[in-house]
């Protein structure tokens, strides 16, 4: 009897660490990861065709250089309310370099960098 209470209560302990530990790495740790490697790779290659996704990623890493407490989503937001075309539009240069050229006209335009 004991010895199923102590098997329960571990298994318990243990899901409960585990969930906990998931949790963490995709709400901190992924991101976190995704946006060295990310801003490393831009970096290395400014002249990179990028997909939409990655331009917007682009987008944001460079705004937040300019306004750190600014959050990802309200970048992207900006991004898409700034922008004459659609990411990813045939006769535009959808780079990081572009990206951190619209970024810095942004700040230009709405506000002083941090």
């Amino acid at each position: 009897m004991l010895s199923r209470l102590l098997k329960r209560v571990i298994t318990e302990k243990v899901e409960e660490v585990v969930s906990a530990t998931i949790n963490q790495v995709l709400d901190e740790k992924l991101p976190a990861i995704i946006r060295k490697h990310l801003t490393k790779r831009f970096a290395e290659d400014p002249t990179l065709s990028l997909t939409k996704a990655g331009f917007y990623w682009a987008f944001v890493i460079a705004l937040q250089g300019h306004w750190p407490d600014v959050p990802n989503e309200t970048a992207a937001r900006w991004l898409d309310d700034y922008l004459s075309a659609p990411v990813g539009t045939s006769g535009y240069e959808w780079t990081p370099r572009a990206a951190g050229e619209l970024a810095a006209a942004y700040v230009q335009e709405f506000g002083e960098a941090a």
